[in-house]
């Protein structure tokens, strides 16, 4: 699949994504997302509902460091003790499918406005 293809693709699955300006969200590596199957996006959203912040899936082999990943212009979630152990458990059912969470500020806040 093409780099905007699949950035086309996930948008639509992964809604909050639609806040980040076309010029900066399609200049990201997109190398480790991973497009959630039904049943992940279903976690991710519910993780979103109980944590309160945006849940991005993530492939859980990451490739490293890259200045134009999604976690260098998000602001990250400040999540609880709590709130850590939920993420935490929903990422042992994610692991099975190979995928990982991050999750964001809600408000979307954005750190960088070009890469």
């Amino acid at each position: 699949m093409k780099h905007k293809e699949f950035l086309v693709k996930i948008r639509e699955k992964i809604s909050f994504l639609k806040l980040i300006p076309d010029k900066l969200f399609f200049s990201l590596d997109f190398t480790e997302f991973c497009l959630p199957d039904d049943e992940l996006n279903m976690l991710r959203k519910k993780l979103e509902k109980n944590l309160g912040c945006y849940v991005m899936t993530y492939k859980s082999t990451g490739s490293g460091f890259k200045e134009n990943q999604l976690c260098n212009i998000l602001k990250s979630a400040e999540l609880t003790e709590q709130e850590k152990k939920i993420l935490q458990k929903a990422e042992e059912k994610a692991r099975l499918k190979k995928a990982s969470f991050g999750a964001y500020a809600k408000p979307l806040k954005i750190l960088k406005q070009s890469i």
